[in-house]
C-alpha cells in the first residue's frame, strides 16, 4: 500500500514505547500508523519507502540517531505537530519533513545531511 501522498510519520532509531506514544497522539490525526525504518533499509530511497517498496539489506549498516519525519503535513498540523513530539517524547529526535528533493533521497543520506545539519546548528548556537 502506498503512502506516498499520505499524510504519515516516519520514524528511525526510536524504541518501541516511544513508536506506540506517537501512534496514540496521531491516532485520527495521520493516515496511518507510524512508518518505521529499518536500518537495513537505509539504501532505500523516501519515495520507495512510503510506497512500501523498499528493500532491505542485512548487511547495511548506519548510525542510530534517533529520526522523525513528517509528510505531508500541511505547514500549521506541521508546526503542532513539532511541537506535540518535544512535548510527549524524552529524547530530542531529529526532526524534519519530506520535501519534493528529499522524497528521492536514499535514506541513509537523507540521515547524514539531517545530523550534519543539526551538528552545524550546534556550533552556530554555542558561538553566540
Amino acid at each position: 500500500m502506498s503512502s506516498l501522498n499520505d499524510k504519515v510519520i516516519l520514524t528511525y532509531a526510536l524504541s518501541d514505547d516511544e513508536v506506540e506514544i506517537l501512534n496514540k497522539e496521531f491516532e485520527g490525526k495521520v493516515d496511518c500508523n507510524c512508518i518505521v525504518i529499518k536500518e537495513a533499509m537505509g539504501d532505500s530511497k523516501i519515495k520507495d519507502i512510503l510506497d512500501g517498496e523498499s528493500k532491505e539489506d542485512d548487511e547495511f549498516t548506519m548510525p542510530l540517531e534517533k529520526t522523525i519525519i513528517f509528510n505531508n503535513f500541511p505547514p500549521q498540523q506541521l508546526q503542532a505537530s513539532v511541537k506535540k513530539v518535544r512535548a510527549i517524547l524524552e529524547s530530542r529526535p531529529i526532526l524534519a519533513t519530506v520535501t519534493p528533493i528529499s522524497i528521492n533521497w536514499r535514506f541513509h543520506k537523507l540521515l547524514e545531511h539531517l545530523v550534519e545539519e543539526r551538528e552545524q546548528f550546534k556550533n552556530s548556537t554555542n558561538k553566540k
